[in-house]
C-alpha cells in the first residue's frame, strides 16, 4: 500500500533577506498614516490640499526616489515569479512607509488593483516586542469542519497547521515578504522603539494571454 500527500491548493509566499545599506531611506519623512493613528486627519487633510494625483505621488511612490532599491526588490519578485508562476514579469506600482509608535498597530485589510503585496523591513534593529506581521489564513471560512490545533500537538507533529493557522512574521533588518495582495493582513499592537517599514504592490508587467480575459500592459 501506498499513501502520498500533495498540497495542490496553496498560496505562494516568498521571503528573504536584501543586504542593502537603508541609510538613505531611514531618513525619509514621507509617511503615511492610518485611520487609528494620531496623525491621520493631517494625512488626510494634505490629501485636500495637494490634490489625488499629487497626493498619491508624494507619499505611494516612495521607490520612484531610491531606483536602486527598487530594482532590487523587483529583481528578487521576479525570480520568485519565475520559479512559481512561469515566464511571467511584473513591476512595482505603488510602494508606501509605515510607522508604528508604542501601541499602535496596523489594521488588517487587503489591497486591490494589483496582484502581489509586499514589505521590507529598513530599521537597523528591531526591539523584541516589535509589531508582528499576520497574514489571515482565508481557508477557514470555507471549512465546514475545524480541526483545532491542539490536535497536531498532542500527536507531536508539526504545531502549524497550514490549512487553520494564520502566518506571523517578526520583523528584522533586510527581511522581505511577498504575498498574495487578496490575504487580509495586519499587525498586532507595537511594543518598544518607533518601527518603520517599507510597503509595495506589484501589478504585471507581461502581457497575459487568456482569451476575452487577455491583459497586456502596453495597451
Amino acid at each position: 500500500m501506498t499513501l502520498n500527500i500533495s498540497t495542490p491548493f496553496a498560496y505562494y509566499v516568498g521571503h528573504g533577506t536584501l543586504d542593502f545599506d537603508f541609510t538613505d531611506i531611514r531618513k525619509e519623512e514621507r509617511i503615511t498614516w492610518s485611520a487609528n493613528q494620531k496623525q491621520a486627519d493631517d494625512f488626510n487633510q494634505e490629501a485636500q490640499t495637494l490634490g489625488l494625483e499629487n497626493f498619491h505621488n508624494k507619499y505611494y511612490r516612495i521607490l520612484e526616489s531610491y531606483p536602486k532599491l527598487r530594482e532590487q526588490i523587483t529583481y528578487n519578485f521576479n525570480l520568485f515569479l519565475k520559479h512559481t508562476q512561469g515566464d511571467i514579469r511584473a513591476k512595482i506600482s505603488t510602494s508606501w512607509l509605515t510607522y508604528l509608535e508604542e501601541g499602535e498597530n496596523n489594521q488588517k485589510h487587503r489591497h486591490s488593483n494589483c496582484f502581489y503585496s509586499g514589505v521590507l523591513y529598513i530599521d537597523e534593529e528591531y526591539p523584541e516586542g516589535a509589531a508582528v506581521l499576520e497574514l489571515e489564513n482565508p481557508l477557514p471560512q470555507f471549512h465546514e469542519t475545524i480541526i483545532p490545533q491542539h490536535y497536531a500537538q498532542a500527536v507531536k507533529q508539526d504545531s502549524n497547521n497550514k490549512s487553520l493557522d494564520n502566518l506571523f512574521i517578526k520583523p528584522h533588518k533586510g527581511l522581505y515578504l511577498f504575498f498574495p495582495s487578496h490575504i487580509m493582513h495586519g499587525t498586532v499592537p507595537h511594543k518598544g522603539d518607533p518601527r518603520k517599514s517599507l510597503a509595495f504592490n506589484f501589478v504585471f508587467d507581461s502581457p497575459i494571454y487568456n482569451f476575452d480575459s487577455t491583459y497586456n500592459p502596453k495597451w
